[in-house]
């Protein structure tokens, strides 16, 4: 998913070790009108330019089981979006999401507890989750999100 780029700001939803990721629950006109929300381990990046730049477009990468809902529905999504207007506009294609990201760097405290506070920074992004077909991409992927929660781990996974 590629955010609009006044919002672009991916180093933190990199910081951040969790995502929310907030979409429909279904695609059916009487289901349950309240979102669901997923944490989930997400992390910023591109395929097509691995060394691109905090100043470049990238993709939200999310880790998660192909069989879970999310993943059905973004699937099931992106098929129909490109059957539908036969894949001439990859922005409207998928399944629509909101996704958050908070990194806590500290605790204020006052001689108040109302006034005690933190000292955060956070991320919102939305844009149309499609799954990673590719399996040279989705090896990339996984590449990345091991890497970006612990430095350098994939070269000594097996």
């Amino acid at each position: 998913m590629t955010p609009p780029p006044s919002s672009y700001e991916p180093h933190k939803l990199n910081s951040s070790p969790v995502v929310h990721v907030s979409f429909p629950p279904s695609r059916e006109p009487d289901a349950d009108p309240f979102p669901a929300i997923l944490p989930m381990i997400g992390v910023m990046g591109s395929f097509e330019s691995p060394g691109a730049t905090l100043e470049d477009p990238m993709d939200l990468y999310l880790h998660g089981y192909v069989s879970s809902r999310l993943m059905r529905l973004s699937a099931s999504a992106s098929s129909s979006d490109s059957d539908d207007n036969g894949g001439s506009d990859s922005h409207d294609q998928g399944l629509p999401v909101s996704v958050a990201a908070t990194k806590m760097d500290g605790i204020v405290l006052a001689l108040t507890p109302n006034n005690h506070s933190y000292n955060y920074r956070s991320a919102i992004l939305h844009g149309f989750a499609r799954p990673v077909t590719s399996a040279e991409e989705k090896l990339w992927a996984m590449e990345l999100l091991t890497n970006n929660i612990v430095p350098g781990r994939w070269s000594s996974t097996r």
